[in-house]
C-alpha cells in the first residue's frame, strides 16, 4: 500500500488485475517448476526455507460470496437480508446508514460514492449495498456495468457510511429508512445465515467459465481434485465441515 498499490483501488483502474493476475501466473510457474524437478536456492531468503510448506492456511483466508471487497461482504449479506424484508420498491428508500469498522471505512475506495468502473464499484461500500437492495444480490454482472441500472445509481446516492468503533473489523450494521415509516429498520449480523457450500462453489464457478470446451475441461479436472479433498487428512475439520457437512 505505501508504495500507491492502493491507488488502482481509489480509481477503479485496470492493473489491479493486472496485480493479481502476475501473482497468480508466478505461483502456477513455480509450481510448474519444481514438479518439474527445478530447484531453486535455499538461501534466497537469506535463511533455510522450511522443510514443508506447513499447515494448511485455508482457515485464514474468508470465502467472499458477493464479488465485493473482502470488507463489504457483511454489509452485503445484511442489504440482501433487507431487500428480502421489505414491501416496497428501492424509490421509497429515504436513506441508508452502513455503520463499518474505522480502518475498514478508511480503506481505499470504499467511500467512494459513485463508481465508474467495475474495480471502483467492487470497493464502493454505497454501490454494492445499493445494488444488493435493488436485486436483492450482488452479481458480476452487476459490478462490471456500473452504471447501468439507474435505480442503483440514485440509491447509492442516499447511502452513507459511517466508522463505529462499536463494529468489528469486517464486520457492518445497516439502517434502512423507508418513506413514512417513523424508525429506521436495523440489520445487524445475526441475520445473516452462512452460506459457504461445495455446491455453491461449484455453481459460482460454472457462472464464471468462458465458452471455452478447454476451460471446462480444467474446470471439470479442478472440482474432481477438490471433491477428492473430502477424505484427505490434511484438511482441517472446519474446512471439511463447512464444504461437506458435519
Amino acid at each position: 500500500m505505501a508504495a500507491g498499490a492502493s491507488a488502482t483501488l481509489v480509481e477503479g483502474s485496470d492493473d489491479w488485475l493486472v496485480q493479481l493476475g502476475r501473482a497468480g501466473h508466478a505461483g502456477c510457474l513455480a509450481g510448474d517448476l519444481a514438479a518439474a524437478g527445478l530447484r531453486g536456492a535455499r538461501a534466497t531468503l537469506q535463511e533455510d526455507l522450511a522443510p514443508s510448506p506447513g499447515g494448511w492456511a485455508i482457515d485464514l483466508a474468508s470465502y467472499k460470496q458477493y464479488p465485493a471487497c473482502n470488507i463489504l461482504q457483511t454489509a452485503v449479506a445484511l442489504a440482501c437480508r433487507a431487500r428480502a424484508g421489505l414491501d416496497t420498491v428501492a424509490a421509497d428508500i429515504d436513506d441508508v446508514t452502513v455503520r463499518l469498522d474505522e480502518a475498514d471505512l478508511a480503506y481505499p475506495g470504499i467511500a467512494n460514492s459513485e463508481p465508474e468502473r467495475p474495480v471502483a464499484a467492487m470497493m464502493s461500500g454505497a454501490f454494492c449495498v445499493a445494488a444488493a437492495l435493488v436485486h436483492g444480490t450482488l452479481t458480476h454482472h452487476q459490478v462490471l456495468a456500473p452504471g447501468s441500472d439507474p435505480r442503483v445509481v440514485q440509491l447509492a446516492r442516499r447511502v452513507r457510511l459511517h466508522g463505529d468503533p462499536s463494529v468489528e473489523p469486517a464486520s457492518a450494521r445497516l439502517e434502512v429508512r423507508v418513506r413514512g415509516e417513523a424508525r429506521a429498520r436495523v440489520f445487524t449480523p445475526d441475520a445473516v445465515r452462512p452460506a459457504v457450500t461445495l455446491t455453491a462453489l461449484q455453481r459460482r464457478l460454472d457462472s464464471l467459465l468462458p465458452a471455452d470446451p478447454s476451460a471446462r475441461r480444467r474446470h471439470a479436472a479442478l472440482a474432481a481434485d477438490i471433491a477428492g479433498l473430502e477424505h484427505a487428512p490434511s484438511v482441517p475439520d472446519s474446512l471439511r465441515d463447512a464444504l461437506w457437512g458435519p
